[in-house]
C-alpha cells in the first residue's frame, strides 16, 4: 500500500524539525536497533484486555513498525501514522498491508473527532517540546472515542536536551518528566490515569507508561 499524505500544514518547531530529519537520515539504522517485538509485550497485553478484538486504534507513531503487527491482530481497524517519512518507509516495508499516514504536525491530525477507540504511542512524545505537549495530548483526545483507552510512554528525568547522534551532527529532542508532572498533564487534557508501569533500563533511561481513559 502507498504511504498516504496529508494536506495538514507543517507547524513543527526547528527542534521538531532537526529531530525529524534526525530519524529521516538514520530510518534503517534505528529500525534495526529497535524492532524486539516483544519489547512492550506486558504492556501490549494489559493494552489488548481494553478492547475485546473489535476496537479502532491510531498508532502515534509506527517508528519501524515493530509494534504494527500485534496491534493489528487484536484490533478491528488499525490506523498508523508518523512525521518521519524515512521511517514510514521502513514501516511499510516491514508491514506492506498496513494502512499508514503521514503527517505534518501531531498538533493537528488528519482525522474527524471520535474516529478511533483508543490510540498507542509509545516513546513518541518524548520528542514534543513541554511548550506545545498539550497540544500533541488534545489532538489525540479529539480523535479518540470517549472512554477510549490510550498508551503513552515517556522518560522519566528532569529538564530536556538535544542528543547527538553519531558523528554526522545529527541531533534528536528528549524531553522528561517525573510520573507527576506528566499526570497533571494528561489529568488537564482530559484524561483518566488508569493504569501505569515503570521499566528502568539503564542509569540513562526509565521508561514510565500511562494507561488513560478519555474524558468527554
Amino acid at each position: 500500500m502507498d504511504l498516504e499524505s496529508s494536506d495538514i500544514e507543517i507547524g513543527l518547531t526547528p527542534l521538531e524539525q532537526t529531530t525529524v530529519d534526525t530519524y529521516n537520515a538514520i530510518a534503517a539504522e534505528w529500525a534495526s536497533a529497535h524492532s524486539d517485538v516483544n519489547f512492550w509485550g506486558n504492556e501490549l497485553a494489559i493494552f489488548r484486555n481494553h478492547f475485546f478484538n473489535n476496537g479502532s486504534v491510531l498508532e502515534a507513531c509506527v517508528g519501524g513498525g515493530r509494534d504494527i503487527k500485534y496491534l493489528d491482530e487484536f484490533t478491528r481497524q488499525y490506523t498508523g501514522i508518523d512525521v518521519s517519512d524515512g521511517l514510514l518507509l521502513v514501516a511499510q516495508s516491514n508491514n506492506p498491508d498496513a494502512d499508514l499516514v503521514q503527517v505534518q504536525d501531531l498538533r493537528q491530525l488528519p482525522f474527524s473527532d471520535d474516529t478511533f477507540d483508543g490510540f498507542w504511542s509509545s516513546a513518541t512524545l518524548l520528542h514534543v517540546p513541554k511548550d506545545r505537549i498539550q497540544e500533541v495530548l488534545e489532538s489525540l483526545h479529539r480523535v479518540t472515542k470517549k472512554d477510549g483507552i490510550g498508551f503513552i510512554s515517556i522518560k522519566e528525568g528532569i529538564g530536556g536536551y538535544m542528543e547527538e547522534v553519531g558523528t554526522a551532527g545529527l541531533r534528536r529532542l528528549f524531553e522528561y518528566y517525573s510520573y507527576e508532572e506528566f499526570a497533571k498533564i494528561l489529568n488537564a487534557c482530559g484524561y483518566e490515569i488508569v493504569g501505569s508501569t515503570y521499566r528502568p533500563l539503564s542509569d540513562r533511561t526509565t521508561f514510565i507508561s500511562y494507561f488513560v481513559r478519555v474524558i468527554k
